[in-house]
């Protein structure tokens, strides 16, 4: 088990268990094809170049007890898979992300693409940040395809983003929700003038198929401003 309270500059490694809390100039990093527990951990990042933990490759993180991270300003999300991977989020575990700054909560990045994004359980609360998605796409750019099932989910995006999908004239892949998904609340930021979907594309965006399960428990909500 690895104390993030012990180093702020940490690759996990397969088989890794992270647990505490890391300071203000975290780089979390996780190696590509490796499975890593969050057990309680907290992960605050302060500066403007790097997220609270980015993806090398295809990856999966396990959660168990309760888990934060959040970026409190720039152009980097909570959690950023890497372009062209897959990040896999699973477990019996609480996960919350949030982005002070312009990238999505998980996803994508100010004029920043990822890859794509699998949450198959546990609960998941994310918060974009301005113009990103709560799950999705950044500012300007893309993400790949976003699976959720057997979880339950609410996705905050922020001002002209999507909650699940993508950012501000971004682009995002397919979106796949599943019959075993337990819920799935999307919630999109609504000044009455810009065009924005809660699940699919954000404004002057783009957004592959969206596939959603006849029995899927879907919420959708929208924030006046």
């Amino acid at each position: 088990m690895t104390d993030l309270a012990l180093t702020d500059q940490y690759e996990a490694l397969d088989g890794d268990i992270l647990t505490g809390m890391t300071g203000l100039d975290a780089r979390i990093t996780v190696a590509a094809g490796a499975v890593v527990t969050l057990k309680d951990v907290l992960i605050v990042v302060r500066g403007d170049d790097c997220a609270g933990i980015t993806g090398k490759g295809d990856a999966t993180l396990i959660l168990e007890g309760s888990n934060t991270i959040k970026t409190l300003h720039g152009e980097y999300p909570a959690i950023f898979p890497a372009e062209g991977a897959t990040l896999c989020i699973k477990g019996a575990g609480f996960l919350q992300v949030s982005c002070g700054g312009k990238g999505a909560g998980i996803g994508g990045g100010y004029q920043k693409s990822c890859g794509n994004i699998s949450i198959k359980s546990g609960i998941v609360v994310a918060q974009g940040g301005y113009m990103g998605a709560g799950i999705g796409g950044g500012y300007q750019k893309s993400c790949g395809d976003i699976l959720l099932e057997g979880s339950v989910i609410i996705s905050n995006g922020g001002m002209c983003a999507a909650g699940i999908g993508s950012g501000f004239c971004g682009q995002c892949g397919a979106i796949t929700i599943t019959n075993k998904v337990v819920q799935v609340t999307a919630v999109k930021m609504d000044n009455g003038e810009y065009a924005n979907d809660h699940i699919g594309k954000g404004t002057g965006g783009t957004c592959g198929p969206v596939t959603i399960a006849p029995d899927a428990n879907i919420i959708e909500e929208s924030v006046t401003i």
